[in-house]
């Protein structure tokens, strides 16, 4: 079952994320020179996991990320418009599906 992140505003946040089973912290920014936001995904230790994940539609966001303590699914967006400072959370949203769910 698909996992809808919440989303917070504001230019950068942070927030625990459970992730089957796993609690996951998810750190995002956005860089308002360039217009988009980043992504990072830090173990319960706030170890970092994986750092500066470009948010872009229509990609699989965890697909060249993969590490044996990264979450197994996949991140996507999903939604309509475009995922910046006003988008995300808005008309865009971060969405998890378990690895039991891909292809």
């Amino acid at each position: 079952m698909t996992v809808i992140i919440p989303w917070q505003a504001g230019p950068a946040f942070q927030q625990q994320v459970t992730l089957e089973r796993v609690l996951y912290t998810f750190r995002a920014r956005f860089n308002a020179e360039s217009g988009f936001w980043t992504l990072d995904i830090l173990d319960r230790n706030r170890e970092p996991l994986v750092t500066g994940i470009r948010l872009v539609m229509g990609q699989a966001l965890l697909r060249n990320c993969r590490t044996p303590k990264a979450p197994p699914g996949e991140l996507v967006l999903v939604g309509q418009g475009v995922p910046d400072l006003g988008g995300m959370g808005n008309g865009v949203q971060l969405a998890y599906v378990p690895s039991g769910d891909l292809p």
